[in-house]
C-alpha cells in the first residue's frame, strides 16, 4: 500500500528537453516527485515498473506519439485508472476530442500558465485519490459484509460511520468542482441534478433558473419526458450515455456558441449511468475561426483582383475614351448620310437598310458607353472589397446625425420609389466610435436595397435608431414591405458575389461590403426576412457608455 504522507509522483513525456525543464522545476517546486522522460516507449516502461499518480502527456512525439501512449496507458488494468493531462500546441477541437476518447482527463494547451497547470495537476490528483478512496472503502465494507456476522447495532453504527464519510467525501467532491473554473454538473441519465460547482449555478442564474438537487437543470422545469427544447440536445446526449462532445447556441446568448461534453461515469469498468457535464464558452474560437477564413478569403480574392482589373481596366479605358468620340463622329456625318438618302435613295449598311438603322446607331453606342462604365464600377467594388479596412477614421459620433446625412444623400430615390417612407429616431442614443463616411455608406446600401425591392410604390419602408439597452448596443433599423429574401437564400445573402437581382444589375458585393465595414467596426450586421413578407436589416454597433 502506497504511503499517503509521500509526496504524489508526476510523471512528464515530452520530446522537447525545455518543456521537461521548465514542467520539473514548477512541480518540484511544489513539492511533488517528478520523473520525466522524452519518448512513449520509454514512458510506457517505467510506469509498468513503477506506476505515477498523474501523468502529463505530450501529444507530438517521435516513434509514438501522445494519443498512442494515452490509448496503451488505459489497456493496462494496472495503469488504467491513472489520469492523463495532455499538453500540447494542438488547440483544434477534433484533437481534444482525440484526446479525451484516447483516455485523457483534461487537455491544457500550449503556451500554458504556471497556476494552471498546478491548479489542474492539484484537481486531478484529488479526483484520482478520492477514487480510489472510494473504491478502498466499498471493497473494505463488502469484505466486512462478508466476513463478519455482527449484530444490528453494530452493523447500524458501522452504516453511520460509512454514511459520515461520504458526507466528508461529497464535500472534498464538491470542493473540486468548485475548483474548476467552467460550469460542470452531475446528472443521472433522466438529466436529474447530484452535484453542480459555483460556475454551473452562476450560469443558470443568468438565465433566469435556480439550480436545485434532484431537479433538471432546464429552461422548463415541467417537462416530464426527456424530449430536447428546440436549441438544446444535451438530454439526449445524456440519455445515451456515451463520451460526447457537441456544440448548441447560448442559453442565455442564443448569439453565442456552446461546447457541452459529456462524460458518462464507470465502476468498475460498468457505466453508473450518472454522467458529469461540462459547458464551455467557444464564440471566440469560432469566430477567430471565422475571420481567418474570410482573411485567407480577402487574401486570395486581392491577389485575383490586382490582376483581372489591370487586365479589365486597359482594354475598357480604351472603350470609354474612344465611345464619346465615334458618338460625335456619327452625330457629325449622319446629316451628310441623310442628305445623300434622300437625294439618291435608301442603301443597305451590313445588309440592312439605312433609314432602318439610323435610330438605332446612337442607341447602340450609348449601350456600349453604359456598360463600359457598368464593367468600371464593378471592378472599383472589387478593388474596394478586396482591400482591408485600415485607417478607418473612427470618431465618437452621433448616430442619428449620421441617419440624417444619409437621408440627404437618398431622399430622390425615396420620393420616386415610395410613397410611404418613415424615420423614427430613438431618443438619448449613446453616441458610437466610428467612421462617418464609411458608416453612411452601410446606411446607403441597406436604404438602396429596401427600395429596389419594393414591388410598387405603395409598399413602404421603415427606418430608426434605438438603444438595446440589454446588450448596450445602438441600432440602425431599416424594414421594408419588399419581395422579401427565400430561406433557402437567407445565410449567403451576405456571401461575396451572392445576388438575387443579378439581372437588374446586381454585383452581390453590396450587402458582403456593408457586413465587412460593420465587422471592422466592432458590430454586427442582422437580417431577418420571409419571401413575400419583407425584409428587416439591423446594423448593431457597440456603444460608448
Amino acid at each position: 500500500m502506497k504511503d499517503e504522507t509521500a509526496p504524489a509522483t508526476v510523471m512528464l513525456v515530452d520530446d522537447t528537453p525545455a518543456n521537461l525543464r521548465y514542467l520539473q522545476k514548477m512541480l518540484r517546486d511544489k513539492g511533488y516527485r517528478v520523473v520525466a522522460f522524452p519518448k512513449g516507449r520509454a514512458a510506457l516502461n517505467a510506469a509498468i515498473k513503477n506506476p505515477p499518480d498523474i501523468i502529463l502527456l505530450d501529444i507530438l512525439m517521435p516513434e509514438m506519439d501522445g494519443f498512442e501512449v494515452c490509448s496503451r496507458l488505459k489497456a493496462d488494468p494496472g495503469l488504467s485508472k491513472i489520469p492523463v493531462l495532455f499538453i500540447s500546441a494542438l488547440a483544434e477541437g477534433d484533437d481534444k476530442a482525440r484526446a479525451f476518447a484516447a483516455g485523457g482527463v483534461d487537455y491544457v494547451t500550449k503556451p500554458f500558465e504556471e497556476k494552471e497547470v498546478l491548479s489542474r495537476v492539484e484537481t486531478h490528483l484529488r479526483l484520482y485519490h478520492l477514487t480510489q478512496n472510494l473504491e478502498n472503502s466499498v471493497q473494505e465494507r463488502t469484505a466486512q459484509l462478508l466476513e463478519s456476522n455482527q449484530s444490528l447495532q453494530e452493523e447500524i453504527a458501522t452504516r453511520k460511520k460509512a454514511e459520515q464519510q461520504l458526507r466528508v467525501q461529497r464535500a472534498m467532491l464538491q470542493s473540486v468542482f468548485d475548483g474548476i473554473a467552467e460550469p460542470v454538473m452531475l446528472v443521472d441519465r433522466d438529466m436529474h441534478l447530484k452535484l453542480f460547482n459555483k460556475p454551473a449555478s452562476q450560469y443558470y442564474q443568468g438565465i433566469g433558473i435556480t439550480l436545485e438537487q434532484g431537479k433538471r437543470p432546464c429552461p422548463d422545469h415541467r417537462r416530464v419526458d426527456r424530449q430536447a427544447c428546440s436549441s438544446c440536445n444535451l438530454p439526449e446526449c445524456v440519455s445515451q450515455g456515451e463520451y460526447l462532445t457537441v456544440e448548441r447556441n447560448g442559453l442565455g446568448d442564443p448569439e453565442a456558441i456552446e461546447q457541452l461534453v459529456v462524460y458518462p461515469l464507470e465502476e468498475a469498468g460498468i457505466k453508473t449511468g450518472d454522467v458529469i457535464i461540462r459547458i464551455t464558452d467557444i464564440t471566440q474560437e469560432r469566430r477567430l475561426a471565422q475571420e481567418m477564413a474570410q482573411a485567407d478569403k480577402l487574401i486570395a480574392l486581392g491577389t485575383v483582383v490586382a490582376g483581372v482589373a489591370h487586365e479589365i481596366n486597359n482594354p475598357n479605358h480604351i472603350i470609354l475614351l474612344n465611345t464619346p468620340i465615334v458618338s460625335d463622329v456619327w452625330r457629325g456625318i449622319s446629316p451628310v448620310i441623310d442628305k445623300h438618302c434622300d437625294s439618291d435613295g435608301d442603301f443597305s449598311i451590313s445588309d440592312l437598310p439605312y433609314r432602318e438603322i439610323k435610330e438605332e446607331i446612337p442607341r447602340l453606342l450609348t449601350g456600349i458607353e453604359s456598360s463600359a462604365n457598368r464593367i468600371k464600377k464593378i471592378v472599383d467594388v472589387l478593388k474596394n472589397y478586396s482591400t482591408k479596412h485600415e485607417g478607418l477614421n473612427l470618431k465618437p459620433m452621433d448616430l442619428t446625425e449620421a441617419v440624417k446625412n444619409t437621408l440627404l444623400l437618398v431622399q430622390h430615390r425615396i420620393k420616386k420609389s415610395t410613397t410611404r417612407f418613415s424615420i423614427a429616431y430613438g431618443e438619448d442614443l449613446p453616441a458610437v466610435k466610428a467612421d462617418c463616411n464609411k458608416l453612411e455608406q452601410v446606411f446607403v446600401n441597406l436604404i438602396s436595397n429596401a427600395l429596389d425591392a419594393l414591388p410598387d410604390s405603395n409598399c413602404g419602408v421603415f427606418v430608426e435608431t434605438l438603444f438595446d439597452r440589454k446588450k448596450r448596443r445602438v441600432v440602425f433599423e431599416v424594414r421594408d414591405e419588399g419581395r422579401g429574401i427565400e430561406e433557402r437564400d437567407i445565410h449567403r445573402i451576405m456571401d461575396p458575389f451572392f445576388t438575387t437581382r443579378r439581372n437588374a444589375g446586381g454585383t452581390g458585393l453590396g450587402l458582403a461590403i456593408a457586413k465587412q465595414i460593420v465587422d471592422h467596426h466592432g458590430g454586427r450586421l442582422e437580417v431577418e426576412s420571409a419571401a413575400g413578407q419583407g425584409s428587416t436589416f439591423r446594423v448593431a454597433l457597440p456603444a460608448l457608455v
